[in-house]
């Protein structure tokens, strides 16, 4: 109810983890209910750090009752997944924007600014920043949902004397008239997943800023400020501070910048490679300990591939014509051999046989396979390159480039 107004303390980690503690709780006056339904949307405003006063919404609300007799009232205290720092609206579903501004820390790698230049000089040093909104867009791309994709090129200077911080960076520009938060977040995290493959290494996305028509104010000359709207989603990656070097990625942005507005349609419309995606996605994260579902994750990537994309076999001879079609890719260094072990490891793990059938089955462990998953984990990468648009000179080309330990294969 608009006229139920708590007193309380919100907080918000840097995982984007919301913690809302009200002195208090919401329909008291009906008693104390420890059974609480969960609230879709809970409206606040609250001090920032900055002491500006904020309109708050969160979203997606779960209660607990904390009782104190020796109190005069209790502590509520809410969880929330979603929240919109800066604007009321009464759902995530609400097509209340125009625009969203979304940060990757690694995107300055991927798409290369150029706002910042530095002249050396015999006896001094001068870097320029160029602070012009022209030429600010590196690349474009129309959804047929109408969205358009933009990664644009931003550059800052801040004097704190006795320093000076000057920074720049490519963030993506997502824009609609009529988008919902949801959208928003989904858009973010489809541009995550293509530049994992990029990258070779899961992606998540930073600050979500997002500009909404009716949240403005007129400056001179009639024109408009848009103030930003901060979105706040719970980050399961958190912070990663492990620095990104140039020659690790598969590809940056100039590799394929004739080639990207396709392939990026090209697989932001094919529901059919979601999984197969996810799978490759999942296989690229560096865990403490490699198991044998690391090996399935990959293998049923490929059959699903197979099935979906090429002819519905048994695995094997699935293997045996991926093999072939890539068979003038340089790093692929499947042999028969290794095909047969894949086929048996599979079905090993696949159906947890017993192990009286792990030698017939021919089925590797440990190191083995370890490094039969690697190659395997390869010849994914070259079919999902393909399904991209590339041919396999393309494809060769961007392998042959490409340091990272993730291809080199034995």
């Amino acid at each position: 109810m608009p006229d139920d107004q708590v007193a309380g303390t919100l907080t918000i980690d840097s995982r984007g983890d919301l913690r809302l503690e009200l002195y208090g709780g919401f329909g008291l006056a009906e008693g104390v209910r420890f059974e609480r339904e969960t609230d879709g949307v809970i409206f606040g405003r609250c001090y920032a750090p900055n002491g500006h006063m904020k309109d708050i919404s969160l979203y997606e609300c779960h209660s607990a009752i904390n009782l104190n007799f020796s109190s005069n009232f209790p502590i509520t205290r809410y969880t929330s997944f979603y929240a919109l720092i800066g604007y009321h609206t009464m759902s995530m579903n609400d097509a209340s924007f125009f625009e969203a501004r979304v940060e990757f820390p690694e995107l300055a790698y991927w798409c290369h600014p150029h706002k910042i230049t530095t002249y050396f000089k015999e006896t001094s040093i001068t870097v320029a920043l160029d602070t012009s909104p022209e030429n600010n867009t590196l690349a474009s791309i129309k959804l047929e949902d109408g969205v358009t994709l933009n990664l644009n090129q931003e550059c800052s200077y801040k004097p704190d004397y006795p320093q000076v911080y000057i920074d720049q960076e490519t963030v993506l520009e997502i824009q609609k008239e009529g988008i919902s938060g949801f959208d928003v977040l989904t858009k973010a995290r489809s541009f995550e997943r293509f530049l994992s493959l990029g990258m070779l290494r899961p992606i998540e996305h930073g600050r979500i800023t997002l500009r909404a028509r009716d949240c403005c104010q007129e400056v001179e000359e009639g024109r408009k400020f848009y103030h930003s709207i901060e979105m706040v989603t719970h980050l399961y990656k958190g912070e990663n501070n492990t620095a990104v070097k140039m020659p690790e990625m598969l590809f940056k942005h100039a590799d394929i910048e004739p080639q990207f507005e396709s392939m990026y349609k090209r697989y932001s419309t094919e529901n059919s490679i979601s999984q197969i995606w996810s799978n490759l996605i999942d296989s690229l994260e560096k865990k403490r300990v490699f198991t044998s579902n690391d090996f399935l994750v990959v293998a049923q990537a490929l059959d699903g591939f197979a099935i979906r994309f090429r002819k519905e076999q048994k695995f094997l001879p699935e293997l045996q014509a991926l093999k072939e079609e890539f068979k003038g890719i340089n790093r692929l260094k499947l042999s028969d051999g290794d095909l047969e072990e894949a086929n048996g490891s599979r079905n090993y793990y696949s159906h947890i046989l017993k192990l009286e059938k792990k030698e017939k089955k021919q089925a590797l462990e440990g190191a083995k396979l370890f490094d039969l998953t690697k190659k395997l984990r390869l010849l994914l990468i070259c079919c999902v390159l393909d399904f991209l648009g590339l041919d396999k000179n393309k494809i060769n080309e961007l392998l042959n480039n490409c340091s990272h330990s993730i291809l080199r294969v034995g």
